[in-house]
């Protein structure tokens, strides 16, 4: 199938699989995250403030916690692995600066930019609607602010972002997309 029949855009406009989904009930919005520019970089912790200084991106080798300067942040899910979103969508930038800056250091930079989407729940009832499919203990004692890491919403894997007390993102893979906000709205029915 050519990705023009997929778009219905004779332009070839992609097709967005959140476009027109909403979440809204009392005390709970979910919305679709507009597109980001994302990478997936690996590398040694002790490079990645030196890689961070040199290209600007928010690199600190605090695991499981969101960092954000500017239009951009760093999630640091594992030893060596980083999630880095440009909301500014800098398409190939990302990958010029890393180049330029780890002359010498070993690293890995995927763009995922077309792999991910991400939904923005926000609300009192966010945490609730989350338990649902989330096994995290997700009181902002033990999940505070800018805390993230990987976990399952239901069925699927997602990386879960506290941007607020009451303010998540959920990252996940665009093929999961009918079915997290599938399992959202039918968790959203019984709160």
């Amino acid at each position: 199938m050519r990705p023009e029949s997929l778009s219905g855009d004779p332009a070839g406009t992609p097709f967005d699989p959140q476009q027109g989904r909403l979440i809204v009930v009392p005390g709970l919005e979910c919305r679709p995250v507009p597109d980001a520019q994302r990478y997936v970089l690996r590398c040694q912790p002790e490079h990645a403030e030196v890689l961070g200084r040199t290209t600007g991106w928010p690199l600190k080798v605090s695991l499981l916690s969101a960092h954000s300067e500017g239009n951009r942040s760093a999630l640091h899910l594992g030893p060596d692995e980083w999630l880095l979103l440009d909301f500014h969508n800098a398409v190939g930038h990302g990958e010029l600066q890393f180049a330029a800056a780890a002359a010498g250091m070993t690293y890995s930079l995927v763009d995922a930019g077309h792999r991910q989407c991400a939904i923005h729940v926000h609300g009192p009832a966010a945490i609730d609607l989350l338990a649902a499919g989330c096994p995290l203990d997700l009181d902002e004692s033990a999940f505070p602010v800018d805390h993230c890491t990987r976990t399952l919403l239901g069925k699927i894997e997602i990386v879960l972002w506290r941007r607020e007390p009451a303010s998540f993102r959920l990252e996940f893979w665009r093929s999961y997309t009918d079915y997290a906000w599938s399992f959202l709205a039918t968790a959203a029915r019984h709160l």
